[in-house]
């Protein structure tokens, strides 16, 4: 089993035919955002392979690889979750940006969640984090009304994951006027 990088042809492939099935679609970003951080070497995709099998995929955003890595979407294929190929791509991804100081990612916020089933959802893929090395962090974000706890596991950092280090992040990920409307960190 292995990760490896994808090329344009790739992610356009994922981002129209697999995004759409993997995440509800307010929590997809407009293609033209994600292609401008491709473009611009801010964000980069892989794939984990399982012999012939595609069996996950990962898109990450940094603004400076050596730093923290924001995982952004990260998804299994529905056929064989809960098989260990989560687990084995994180620790894949981890290997492939051991020079960074750490991966974080966004998790809704079960302090939010909407109904009991809900909060199961949210809880269950906090603990599967927890499983792989991420711990919760202080830092809280609000993204166009979604509250998220954010995760992080240091790689190369001693030092916990700060507001400072994700509105890094999220300055490459959002334009200006789209921040300072829909962004919060706390």
């Amino acid at each position: 089993m292995n990760i490896r990088r994808i090329n344009k042809n790739e992610f356009d492939c994922i981002y129209k035919n697999l995004m759409p099935y993997d995440f509800p679609a307010d929590e997809i970003k407009e293609y033209s955002i994600v292609n401008k951080m491709l473009t611009d070497g801010k964000y980069i995709g892989y794939r984990l392979i399982d012999g012939e099998k595609e069996a996950a995929y990962a898109l990450l955003c940094y603004d400076n690889p050596k730093d923290y890595v924001l995982l952004d979407y990260y998804a299994v294929d529905s056929s064989i979750r809960g098989k260990g190929y989560g687990s084995q791509c994180l620790s894949l991804l981890k290997e492939e940006f051991s020079e960074s100081r750490g991966i974080v990612l966004e998790c809704e916020n079960p302090d939010f969640a909407a109904d009991e089933n809900d909060l199961k959802i949210r809880t269950r893929r906090i603990d599967f984090y927890k499983k792989n090395g991420f711990y919760l962090t202080d830092v809280r974000s609000s993204l166009f009304g979604v509250e998220f706890v954010i995760m992080a596991c240091n790689l190369k950092s001693e030092k916990n994951f700060t507001v400072s280090d994700l509105d890094k992040i999220y300055r490459v990920m959002f334009y200006t006027d789209t921040y300072s409307k829909h962004v919060k960190i706390g």
